[in-house]
């Protein structure tokens, strides 16, 4: 995993005797909303400092914990109670999310002088590469796979097919490089705990969870909200980078021939992770375009024969997991 980071002295030599600065999102760099953001690995501290729009302020995060999720969640209350907005936070903690090898002090490290380009202002960067040895990663990952099915199996059973391909849907977000969105939908029949495995997930942070929605709502043209405010109620933006879950598709694939063709669009189309752009004469030409990788998973009974001719002329965008009957019935039972 590589992360790039910008602060050098005036001499262009790293502080990392002293401290690590850290690599920040797109997004971060993007707002200005941060002037450094250091990790002391003797102190075992993180400091952000603020610009203006939160008063110059510094926030010390102490690592005290080695449970991750509670060190997120301090972290969370932290930045509260300085000030910072909901949507900052988030911003912020996918950060420090971003740098947990370098925090959590992942042995084997090593800084390669590798110069980059910054193609807006042409500044020096340090590149900092973790190295985790490929038979180690490998070992821990079936190590930990294992326990995790022994456990599925023992308590709820029926649960580890479904689960074990909503985890993979989720590792894709994982993949070094990879832009391209995956759609992947559960099918199987009522009780066959689609939806239970779904919601599993709904409180991970890198999630978006829906019951319902349309597809226009991926850029809106609403006429009631201002122009200004559409980007806060557009679906796309809310999912890039992150899960989308919605554990009930059937509706959306009941509709008639002429919707269901504009959905299926739509979805093919962002489904290529370049965003999408539309127009229409409420609200002239919307959009988003660049990168929106995301991961969609998503549940239905079954999927009508109409959908499949469809998805047939729209290419492969969507990806279907059937789960198993959960009895074998005879000749006998369906006569």
């Amino acid at each position: 995993m590589t992360f790039i980071t910008d602060n050098l002295d005036s001499n262009g030599k790293s502080h990392h005797d002293r401290e690590i600065p850290l690599g920040l999102s797109i997004e971060l760099k993007n707002s200005a909303m941060i002037t450094e953001f250091l990790f002391h690995p003797i102190k075992k501290d993180l400091v952000i400092k603020l610009n203006q729009k939160y008063g110059n302020k510094n926030v010390i995060l102490s690592i005290c914990s080695k449970d991750w999720v509670k060190f997120i969640e301090q972290s969370r209350k932290r930045l509260q109670q300085k000030g910072v907005e909901s949507k900052d936070i988030d911003l912020i903690l996918d950060t420090i999310d971003n740098n947990y090898k370098i925090i959590s002090g992942i042995r084997d490290t090593n800084f390669d002088n590798t110069i980059n380009e910054d193609p807006q202002n042409t500044q020096r960067r340090k590149t900092l590469q973790i190295v985790i040895p490929f038979d180690e990663w490998q070992f821990k990952f079936a190590e930990k796979y294992r326990k995790l099915q022994d456990k599925v199996n023992k308590l709820f059973p029926e649960i580890w097919k479904p689960l074990e391909f909503t985890l993979s849907v989720k590792s894709i977000l994982n993949i070094k490089d990879c832009t391209l969105p995956f759609i992947g939908i559960i099918l199987g029949p009522p009780g066959a705990v689609k939806t239970l495995t779904i919601k599993l997930l709904r409180g991970y942070r890198l999630t978006f969870y829906t019951d319902n929605f349309s597809a226009k709502s991926f850029v809106s043209h609403n006429t009631s909200v201002r122009k200004e405010q559409l980007p806060e109620i557009d679906l796309l933006p809310k999912i890039k980078n992150k899960m989308f879950l919605t554990p009930e598709l059937s509706p959306t694939f009941s509709k008639r021939d002429d919707e269901l063709n504009e959905i299926l669009g739509i979805i093919t189309r962002i489904a290529d992770g370049h965003g999408y752009e539309s127009d229409s004469g409420a609200q002239g030409h919307r959009g988003y375009s660049g990168e929106y990788m995301f991961t969609w998973l998503g549940a239905a009974v079954d999927i009508p024969r109409k959908v499949h001719r469809l998805i047939g002329t729209l290419g492969p965008k969507l990806y279907f997991y059937r789960l198993p009957n959960k009895e074998n019935k005879d000749e006998e039972v369906y006569l």
